[in-house]
């Protein structure tokens, strides 16, 4: 019987990349092939058919003419033509391997798969339990987070100027407690009725807290949030805050273990933890290409439109830069949801009461997504030259200079800083090269790895003065000096004296006052 474990002929790592790219076919016979066997792509039949005609030295002669159709079908017909037939393609003895040589190569691979069998022994792999809580908060996740975001619409509109302000009248009414305590979200906490009543008061104070720090919202005395009616879109965003509020408790819920903590706990990471996984939760619907977050087709938000809410651009920043960075990690959807568990369950928040409790939540959390990690990433700095086959482990091999591999398959390319943007964080084969603007530049084109395009400030002309420096995220603000003002920029770096009122058309008459002085010594030695 022909043997098929081991293949007779040498082994050519040409030949895995020509297998690849090629049809399996048999050059004699035209069945299916499985490899080149003696210089040529053949099936196991014609293999088996060549070895043992060279090994016997055979003389065939074709019954026929001499010139047959070998098919899969008929190859056993006549052997003088599929002799023939195998050496036309290219079939040659000097590759069939001596029975020592067989004999070494079954050893050869039979040590192989030994040596996997026990790197795959060692290889880390989720416990039942781990991939029960990973299902548990993937379920929870999929139910708290719409991805149409049809609940959007209703909320109120968002409104991107002061005028649509106007014209809608919109007020920024806070939820009353009554209202919150009437939801569903806490029915099922581990609490009494009465607690769980006030529980949902304090979860409306947690609404009302963040919006008025998250948005920058002044407050007056009694710690009312006052409406401003320039912050246009700070009543839309303000529902979307208080609705995922509600979508965070709603997966708190499914964590394995928190609804075994005290109502009081579960207030206390709630409070303390709302706006982090809201912001986490935001990543999905966050773009590297234009730093935007996009909610279906209907609702897309920018920077601009946050500052209209409350916020200064500076402040803004380090949002941006996180939300890039966890972009650029490319997490799977599961390291997603442990990622925001393992932040709700944090021991240092402020006000627990069992915090031994929490952390061991937390550290089974934590190795739960250690373990995912190591099972579903190559190593950081890696990437994948050769995938699994039946006789190779996948291959992996370190990143060259110039690139990077953080989460990905491949390695990519770094980032490399415009002009007016300087490196703060090198390359290496694990991170990428972030960039920042230099002293003088704004960001023109921010991107996940911070800003790779920095324009200039410009400088005010003649006639006009600056109304705003430059920034890192805003060029220099001009203006049209008032009749009679001498513009700054129209002055020499050095000490000035305006003589003469100008107007704005750039007739102001300013001297050196190094000039004043050399003209009043000359006047008094001449006298």
């Amino acid at each position: 019987m022909e043997q098929m474990a081991v293949s007779t002929s040498a082994f050519h790592p040409e030949d895995d990349e020509f297998d690849r790219n090629c049809p399996r076919i048999c050059g004699v016979c035209g069945d299916k092939a499985t490899g080149f066997h003696f210089n040529a792509m053949t099936c196991e039949g014609c293999k088996g058919f060549f070895r043992r005609s060279m090994k016997k030295k055979a003389n065939f002669t074709c019954p026929f003419n001499g010139n047959c159709s070998i098919t899969k079908d008929n190859r056993r017909h006549c052997q003088a033509c599929r002799l023939k037939r195998c050496q036309d393609i290219g079939m040659m003895k000097e590759f069939i391997l001596t029975d020592e040589e067989v004999q070494r190569k079954k050893e050869i691979i039979l040590k192989r798969k030994e040596e996997e069998a026990i790197k795959e022994a060692k290889k880390p792999k989720l416990s039942d339990d781990q991939e029960k809580t990973i299902a548990l908060l993937m379920e929870a996740h999929h139910k708290t987070y719409d991805e149409s975001y049809s609940d959007f619409n209703q909320f109120r509109p968002p409104v991107r100027g002061s005028s649509e302000v106007e014209a809608s009248g919109q007020s920024f009414p806070m939820e009353s407690p009554q209202d919150i305590c009437s939801t569903d979200y806490f029915g099922s906490f581990n609490s009494s009725p009465s607690d769980g009543c006030r529980l949902s008061m304090d979860m409306s104070q947690i609404a009302k807290s963040h919006f008025s720090s998250f948005f920058g919202m002044p407050q007056d005395d009694s710690g009312n949030s006052k409406e401003d009616s320039t912050l246009s879109m700070l009543p839309h965003l303000a529902d979307l805050v208080s609705y995922s509020i509600q979508k965070v408790i709603g997966f708190a819920k499914a964590i394995p273990g928190f609804r075994e903590l005290s109502a009081d706990d579960q207030i206390s990471l709630l409070k303390s933890s709302a706006i982090e996984i809201i912001m986490l939760r935001s990543n999905q619907s966050f773009t590297l290409e234009d730093m935007s977050w996009s909610c279906g087709n209907e609702f897309k938000y920018n920077i601009n439109d946050v500052t209209k809410a409350g916020h200064s651009l500076e402040l803004l920043e380090p949002l941006i830069k996180f939300q890039a960075g966890l972009k650029n990690l490319n997490l799977h959807e599961e390291e997603h949801v442990l990622l925001m568990a393992i932040c709700l369950l944090s021991p240092d928040r402020s006000g627990l009461q069992d915090r031994a409790r929490v952390e061991r939540i937390q550290d089974k959390l934590s190795e739960t997504l250690q373990v995912y990690i190591r099972v579903k990433h190559p190593p950081p700095g890696h990437q994948v030259t050769m995938h699994c086959t039946m006789d190779y482990a996948t291959n992996c091999e370190v990143c060259g200079s110039g690139t990077y591999q953080a989460g990905s398959k491949e390695c990519i390319n770094c980032t490399i800083c415009g002009e007016g943007a300087a490196e703060i964080e090198p390359c290496s084969s694990t991170l990428d090269r972030v960039c920042n603007c230099t002293a003088g530049h704004y960001c023109a084109n921010i991107t996940k790895n911070g800003c790779v395009k920095c324009l200039k400030h410009r400088s005010c002309p003649v006639a006009e003065m600056v109304v705003s420096k430059g920034t890192y995220w805003k060029d220099t603000v001009c203006h049209p000096c008032a009749k009679g003002i001498c513009s700054p920029e129209d002055l020499p770096q050095n000490v000035k004296i305006g003589i003469v009122n100008g107007s704005t058309a750039g007739n102001v008459m300013c001297q050196n006052a190094m000039i004043i002085l050399s003209v009043i010594v000359a006047f008094i030695l001449c006298n």
